[in-house]
């Protein structure tokens, strides 16, 4: 099970600072803005692989002091907002093993057709089995901390500039699609994406004034100085530091919070659900 600290800086008196350990696997997640915070861990000294992260783009690096590294882009490529630091504790990943966990990390963004700025698909070295398996295992246990822990989707386009996906028609359209949200008796939610399906579900929702009355908070959603976690509907937009704005609008007055992972939307939506004694069916 994989051991969650949470870092709360000055700047912005919340979380944006992640480190998981399972194992000898280290994760670190944070925002750019608190970069020069990374300095004063240990975690982020040391040799191993990074992911820069921004809306349908995406960076692969390696160093043996990934700190370093990572002032370097903050100067050279300004579209990324978040880091996520792939590492281990027993500093036992080899160069063999880095170059093809790098070289597998940047083939993974690519086949889901994210933009890369990556020059090249990664450095190609021997790897006899032994060190193959062992870095398939490192992998695997870093995206399970990222999937079940963390509920990051590092591979998930995000943007909130989506107006066209959330038009209202496609509640109840007979369009085919893999992402539906089944209400007994009640038509189908459609949606083209996990996320479409998400606010179509919520826009829905809101149709009903005391179904409006329990989701729909007085401020930021799923704001802990609020109160409102588990709340992913509120009055006011909510921004990162980072400047990504976290929400999307689905009427004046109501934002939606979407900068979620697949896994982590399924979970609003059954929260929302059960908040209004709904069951329903959710078919992604």
């Amino acid at each position: 099970m994989a051991r969650h600290i949470q870092i709360v800086t000055e700047e912005h008196k919340q979380d944006n600072i992640s480190i998981f350990h399972e194992g000898s696997v280290i994760l670190v997640i944070a925002d750019k803005d608190d970069l020069s915070s990374l300095n004063e861990f240990s975690e982020c000294k040391r040799g191993g692989i990074y992911l820069l992260v921004g809306e349908n783009k995406r960076y692969v690096g390696q160093s043996t002091d990934v700190y370093t590294r990572l002032t370097q882009h903050e100067k050279n490529k300004d579209w990324w907002y978040r880091v996520v630091i792939f590492t281990s504790s027993a500093g036992d990943l080899g160069k063999h093993q880095t170059d093809y966990l790098e070289k597998k990390l940047i083939e993974s963004c690519q086949k889901e057709g994210l933009e890369m700025d990556n020059q090249t698909s990664g450095n190609t070295s021997f790897i006899d089995l032994p060190s193959k398996m062992k870095a398939e295992n490192f992998w695997a246990t870093s995206f399970g901390i990222l999937e079940k822990v963390a509920n990051i989707d590092v591979f998930e386009v995000v943007s909130v500039d989506e107006p066209d996906l959330y038009s209202e028609v496609q509640i109840f359209n007979n369009k085919v699609t893999t992402y539906a949200i089944i209400i007994k008796g009640q038509q189908p939610i459609l949606g083209i994406s996990a996320r479409n399906v998400f606010v179509n579900f919520v826009t829905h929702i809101l149709q009903t004034p005391e179904y409006r009355e329990i989701i729909v908070v007085d401020g930021e959603p799923l704001s802990r100085h609020l109160g409102n976690q588990g709340k992913y509907v509120g009055t006011k937009k909510r921004i990162a530091p980072s400047g990504t704005r976290l929400t999307t609008s689905i009427e004046e007055g109501v934002e939606l919070y979407i900068h979620m992972s697949v896994a982590s939307i399924r979970k609003a939506i059954e929260k929302i659900a059960a908040d209004i004694g709904f069951s329903v069916d959710i078919q992604f």
